[in-house]
């Protein structure tokens, strides 16, 4: 049952609506020894600025602190808060930020982002003990709250909407002193490394290095709530910042592939379009319902390093391949815009919660569209009238079709109660001048997405609506 409730913050009432209820077991399926599937949550959050009343001034977030993006949008530099506002029992997520990324003077709208959270679940220990965990290919570090966390009375509020790891119970503990230090997403944990077996749909990853948090700090903005750890699945080492104490592992999914637990090194990504839809991360191989004959299979493009942060950040883990051109036709029509000037190197990240491009391209886009604005929305409705994209992979040119319904980020609204359809093309500013675009969540929610890491590659095959 939907609810609304408010919570009180000093000098505001937050609104909180359109509760996620997720329960403690997840009914993992294991096919067979080194076959595994397990269901992923589809979490949409809104974010609401231009609210009356709203107007914590001058916060600004960590640059990592909007689920991974490091980078801000010129028209504004002054963030107005961000506040979580649901318990993480019930898994509601609904907060206000204060950032203003249109300067048309249009006040009559109340602009917001949305976006969206993917999750499963984990377990760490002997015996195993459930937390939720984000669905991310660009990652691999893996942490948990501490028991220890609860003896400082300062962490004890971050910590406790979590489940606690109490090593002292679990029997496949193993102790070490290394300091640690991580920075997931606008949230920053630090203590030491400990080992432990982690527990994903029934496998056993054993030794599994982990930073043991007693200190547990999110940034303003970050929903932590909805998640307690990450499920990475980088190819490569992938490191959060360049701290002394920066704790770096092989993600799981290379623990599992060093450990031989799966039949094929690889794992499939089917991620919900619509909080209502099935979503799946399948292990070891390919759902029953695909096979090769329906894919096409890029190769991984690893020919250009970054110089930068940004692109240092967002390249490591290793999953990305080459775009030669983007284009815009309407369905059935032969006659397609072209808006991509130059091929790019093409970040695929489970974790970024738009399609992220140069802004010049992002202005093409939505002319083509009808949309003002990055994040405008329109109704929902209108999606039958719009173009279709086609994305060309190199260096062999094969094609991926997003139709409107991909491109779209479908959402309920729970302000104006009613749902939306908002641009999913968001601007890069200057970091996209250096060669790179990202494709995330709204370009892989249409696809099975296989990641080969025997073959090198990512194939893509597209689901009907």
């Amino acid at each position: 049952m939907s609810s609304l409730f408010y919570c009180t913050l000093p000098n505001m009432s937050l609104s909180i609506s359109k509760p996620l209820v997720c329960g403690a077991i997840v009914l993992a399926t294991v096919a067979n020894a080194g076959f595994y599937s397990l269901p992923i949550t589809r979490t949409t959050c809104d974010i609401y600025w231009k609210m009356p009343g709203v107007s914590l001034q001058n916060y600004r977030p960590h640059a990592q602190t909007v689920l991974g993006v490091s980078f801000s949008h010129p028209t504004s530099q002054k963030y107005v808060g961000a506040f979580p506002g649901a318990s993480k029992d019930t898994r509601t997520m609904s907060f206000y930020q204060g950032l203003t990324l249109n300067d048309d003077g249009d006040n009559d709208d109340v602009d917001a982002w949305f976006f969206s959270l993917y999750t499963t679940e984990v377990a760490v220990g002997s015996p195993p003990m459930t937390m939720t965990a984000t669905v991310d290919n660009s990652w691999s570090a893996f942490f948990v709250p501490s028991a220890n966390c609860s003896h400082n009375p300062q962490e004890l509020k971050s910590c406790k909407i979590h489940p606690i790891y109490n090593s002292s119970l679990s029997s496949t503990y193993q102790s070490h002193l290394d300091l640690a230090s991580v920075l997931y997403v606008g949230l920053h944990t630090e203590r030491n490394v400990s080992q432990d077996s982690i527990h994903v749909a029934g496998m056993e990853i054993k030794g599994r290095l982990l930073e043991e948090a007693t200190m547990w700090h999110p940034d303003v903005g970050t929903p932590d709530q909805l998640f307690d750890t990450a499920l990475g699945l980088s190819l490569f080492l992938a490191r959060s910042s360049d701290g002394s104490s920066d704790f770096m592992a092989a993600s799981p999914f290379q623990n599992m592939v060093q450990q031989n637990l799966l039949d094929r090194n690889m794992f499939t990504l089917k991620l919900r379009r619509t909080d209502e839809d099935a979503g799946e991360l399948v292990l070891g191989g390919l759902p029953a319902e695909l096979t090769g004959r329906d894919m096409i299979e890029v190769p991984l493009n690893h020919s250009r390093n970054s110089s930068g942060y940004l692109w240092d950040y967002y390249t490591m883990n290793g999953w990305q391949i080459s775009v030669t051109d983007m284009a815009f036709a309407p369905n059935g029509s032969e006659n397609a815009t072209s808006v991509l000037r130059t091929p790019q190197i093409d970040v695929i990240l489970s974790s970024f919660p738009w399609i992220g491009i140069p802004s010049d391209v992002t202005k093409k886009i939505h002319d083509i569209i009808g949309i003002q604005y990055t994040f405008h929305c329109i109704e929902c409705d209108k999606r039958e009238e719009l173009p279709n994209s086609t994305i060309v992979f190199g260096p062999h040119g094969q094609s991926i079709t997003l139709t409107p319904w991909d491109y779209l980020i479908e959402v309920y609204d729970s302000v104006f109660k009613q749902l939306k359809c908002v641009s999913a093309f968001f601007p890069l500013d200057g970091y996209g001048d250096d060669g790179f675009i990202i494709l995330g969540l709204p370009f892989l929610s249409g696809l099975h997405s296989v990641f080969d890491a025997d073959r090198m590659s990512i194939s893509f095959a597209t689901r009907p609506l």
